[in-house]
Parts: C-alpha cells; structure tokens; sequence
C-alpha cells in the first residue's frame, strides 16, 4: 500500500487498507494467510509457516519511512562523482528524458519531483529507485537492445592461441552455456520488450 509516503496517513489507515485488500469481506474470502483483528483496529495477524504472528501496527508508518535525511540528499547531490551527483539532482531535465505529462507541469515539485507537505510528500529512497526504474524500462521500449559479447581467446592477445577452459568459463559467466542448455531443451530466449 502506499500510505507511507502519504503525509496524513495513518497507522490504523494502513491496517484497514490490509484489511481492505486481503481480509475477508461481506460473501468473499481473504487472503488465507491475512487475519484481521477484532479487537484492535491497529493489529492484523499473518499466518506463517512457522505459526501465526501477530503484527501490532503502532509507529508502523514511521519506522517504515524510507526518507533520505536532508543532509545526506544535499551532500549526495553536490558530489563530485557525477553518477551520484545525477542519480540525487532535482529531476528538471534539460534532455527532455525526464518526467512527462500533467503531474509534471501541475506544480512545483520537490526534490526527485514528488510534492512535498500540504498537499505534497517527502521523496523516498524506493520512489526514486521506482522512477529511475520505470525511466530505464521505457528507454529500453524505445531502443532495438543488441548485445555482443566479446571473448577473450587468450592472456597474451595473440591471434593464434586459444585457451578452451578459459574461453568456456567467460561464456559460462556470461551466461551464454546456460542460453545454450535452455535452447537445446526447446525453451524460447528471446523474449520481446513491449
């Protein structure tokens, strides 16, 4: 659920949002595993394989908050090591590669382009991670991926000598003998982005 980066969520919100999406409701069965208390609104119990553990969800929301301290964003974004630098920048992008559509243009954004308090939410470490990740995906729906891999034959760069055991174990690493095994087996390998 997403009440931990919501400013006014709340801790009995977040165990009736469980009990929403996994509790039994009226002529439905829930998730065999959740049980929703009846006793105390900020409890829920999970059935696990050891036994049943009761989970009681006092601070819940504040303890899972993945928030950067302040001083380590500001810190991370003046580095000099430009990845770090770029990975923490505040997401107005000059290439054109950044966020898109309403929710970007609508207001002022925050750090990492997420609103901030009073109608707006602290960035998080797995929002970025999030959005970089949906970034990269749709980067890689708009590009035609080839891969080639380069192999090294030998240590001393000659053109006329091949070492077998250490050819094998770079394809091995690779990943290429393993493609090779689930090929010959009748698997497909290639899956298409998109």
């Amino acid at each position: 659920p997403s009440s931990p980066v919501r400013p006014r969520g709340s801790d009995e919100g977040f165990v009736s949002k469980l009990n929403t999406l996994h509790g039994a409701g009226k002529g439905e069965e829930g998730h065999p595993k959740y049980v929703a208390s009846r006793l105390r609104k900020d409890q829920f119990t999970v059935k696990h394989y050891a036994g049943d553990v009761t989970y009681t969800a006092t601070s819940w929301l504040e303890r899972n908050n993945d928030a950067l301290p302040e001083d380590l964003n500001q810190v991370a974004k003046t580095s000099n090591f430009e990845l770090l630098a770029a990975l923490f920048a505040d997401n107005k992008s000059t290439t054109g590669s950044g966020p898109t559509g309403s929710a970007a243009t609508a207001a002022p954004a925050a750090p990492g382009g997420r609103k901030k308090k009073g109608g707006l939410a602290a960035d998080t470490v797995s929002t970025k991670f999030k959005a970089q990740l949906a970034q990269l995906m749709d980067e890689i729906e708009r590009t035609s991926v080839q891969y080639v891999r380069c192999v090294k034959p030998n240590t001393k760069k000659s053109n006329h000598t091949y070492y077998a055991k250490m050819v094998a174990e770079q394809l091995r690493c690779a990943g290429v003998i393993e493609a090779i095994r689930v090929s010959r087996a009748g698997y497909p390998n290639k899956l298409q982005h998109g």
